[in-house]
């Protein structure tokens, strides 16, 4: 007896120790614990409450689901995981205040809709965490990924979801409260579908060829010129800084041979030597008496420039490398160089042709300025000269294809049975036009669209007075319009198509007062910051409760210190 006492005592002695070592496991690796969720940095537990809002109470684990959540999304915050935990305590306190929000407006989510949307592909963007392959709902995956990726429990779970559905009830309940005015949508109607199609001519100064046998003016002069007009010299001066202050500048073309990339340390040494032969080999024959550098590049060259014959343009100090431009800064025309190394194989260049390096102050070329400036203000009271007169002509009742193209007439068609009877005749000329447009796409043409003042103009045109009776200067161009056909949508046209702009109105309305509040309430904290700003003009943030000033609000300042700004980058010069 005593034997059978003492194997039953064991017995229930190592009942015991496994009972609480479950109990362990259980306790610090259930779903409700931290256990070795890189989320928490190996943290404690959080319990107890986050935050109070309108008497309601988020937790400490609600906060943690969220975290997890967004971590699982792969969303890190650049300051870490505290502030990470302190923006979804605050994303929680709007949902908080929104949810209240929609309840006191009657409106509810029931358990079918939460389902729904928890099993729906493309409305969850938790689905594909637990989907099947073949992306359909698993129930079991569903329950697993709850326990493990959140650290909670499916209620819990449908409790969230169910709150942001309740936030996107009342957001399309908001959004349904939008209304437009008939009038509001008969000027967008009108807007998109009165057209325009405008005849114009252009007068470009840079077209203009000066007299050459006729200097502008002499150095005295351009000197004078040029103490008259500070403001311009200086603003070209600056604007071409380029011309007159500059390193060396080597027109360059380059061949260049790949090394073949291997995770096979001996692989990627034999593709080195293999690349490095080829290159040693392409250098000499470069180098060769009569060499055609840009048909070996064209030919042999594995780089992007290959199919210009390896030419590169231009290189200076301020659009190539500083080890790339000492390379080249010491070839002479003609002249190849060594081979070099890069992280993508080798390569070599030749020198096709140079720009002397140039220091010059504005003293020593404001005077040649002065010319060139002065020059283009001839070209361009010359190319005025020849709008306005053109203008006058169009007053004058002369089409714009006559003041283009004269007035000479077009040959007369041939004589019926003449050898060129069935040639078809020369089209009429014509003057450039901008097809049909609409106010709406204004911004977009070349001409209507570089100045207000003459797009302001378009729609006071008439077949009756086509013409605009004045010249506009637009990037140095001078323009002359004459409207050639104008397209006035009727009542009838509006009637029918009345439905589909009353819904663009709302739709584009909708989105500017309610903005992206769905991400900033649901989102991720990435675009968080970004919708709140975006959805701070329609005034609905402003509805918000501000932690810290509302009474309404308090936050466990203990548990959820407000994190520290990032510190500021180091500038190069301080490494």
């Amino acid at each position: 007896m005593i034997s059978d006492l003492r194997e039953k005592s064991q017995n229930f002695a190592i009942y015991l120790m496994f009972g609480i070592l479950i109990f362990v496991f259980i306790f610090f690796f259930g779903p409700q614990s931290d256990g070795c969720n890189p989320a928490k940095g190996g943290a404690t537990h959080r319990a107890g409450w986050a935050a109070t809002v309108g008497g309601q109470t988020i937790t400490q684990q609600e906060v943690e689901i969220i975290v997890r959540r967004m971590l699982n999304t792969r969303e890190r915050d650049e300051a870490g995981i505290e502030r990470l935990r302190h923006d979804c305590l605050m994303q929680l306190i709007d949902q908080y205040t929104v949810a209240a929000r929609a309840e006191a407006l009657g409106l509810a989510v029931n358990e079918v809709e939460v389902t729904r949307y928890i099993v729906k592909k493309g409305e969850n963007p938790d689905f594909m965490d637990y989907a099947k392959r073949d992306g359909t709902f698993d129930y079991e995956r569903w329950v697993d990924w709850v326990h493990q990726a959140l650290g909670t429990t499916p209620d819990d779970y449908r409790k969230l979801v169910g709150r942001e559905l309740l936030i996107k009830k009342y957001l399309e309940f908001l959004g349904n409260q939008v209304q437009v005015a008939d009038a509001e949508v008969r000027a967008a109607f009108d807007r998109a579908e009165r057209t325009w199609n405008v005849e114009y001519l252009t007068f470009d100064a840079a077209d203009v060829a000066l007299d050459a046998a006729a200097p502008v003016m002499s150095a005295a002069d351009a000197q004078a010129w040029a103490d008259a007009h500070t403001a311009e010299v200086q603003k070209y001066y600056d604007d071409n800084k380029a011309q007159y202050d500059r390193d060396k500048e080597i027109k360059i073309r380059r061949i260049t041979v790949k090394v073949a990339k291997d995770a096979d340390p001996t692989k990627a040494a034999a593709a080195k030597d293999e690349a490095k032969k080829k290159i040693e080999e392409l250098l000499a024959a470069a180098k060769a008496p009569g060499a055609d550098f840009a048909a070996l590049a064209k030919d042999k060259s594995e780089d992007s420039f290959k199919d210009e014959g390896g030419d590169m343009g231009w290189q200076s100090r301020e659009n190539t490398s500083p080890e790339n431009y000492d390379v080249f800064a010491k070839l002479e025309v003609g002249q190849v160089s060594d081979i070099q190394e890069a992280p993508f194989g080798f390569w070599f260049a030749k020198a096709d042709e140079l720009r002397a390096p140039m220091k010059k102050t504005l003293a020593e070329v404001k005077a040649d300025i002065a010319l060139i400036l002065a020059a283009d203000s001839k070209r361009a009271e010359q190319a005025k000269a020849k709008a306005v007169a053109a203008l006058e002509a169009a007053k004058g009742g002369k089409a714009f294809a006559n003041i283009l193209h004269g007035d000479t007439p077009p040959p007369p068609p041939p004589a019926p049975g003449s050898e060129n009877a069935e040639t078809a005749p020369p089209p009429a000329p014509t003057a450039p036009e901008t097809g049909e447009i609409n106010e709406d796409r204004l911004s977009f043409d070349p001409i209507f669209g570089k100045s207000k003042e003459l797009a302001k103009l378009l729609p006071t045109l008439t077949l009756e007075k086509p013409l605009v009776e004045q010249v506009f200067e637009i990037e140095g161009k001078f323009v002359i319009v004459k409207l050639k056909a104008r397209k006035d949508p009727s009542d009838a046209d509006f009637d029918s198509r009345k439905n589909d702009y009353v819904q663009r109105l709302r739709q584009d309305r909708q989105e500017a007062i309610l903005g992206p509040w769905q991400a900033m309430l649901i989102g991720t904290p990435r675009y968080r910051q970004q919708a709140r700003q975006m959805t701070a003009a329609s005034g609905l943030v402003d509805s918000l409760p501000e932690p810290g000033k509302d009474t309404g609000i308090e936050i466990n300042a203990e548990a959820f210190p407000l994190p520290a700004e990032p510190s500021a980058p180091a500038s190069k010069a301080e490494g």
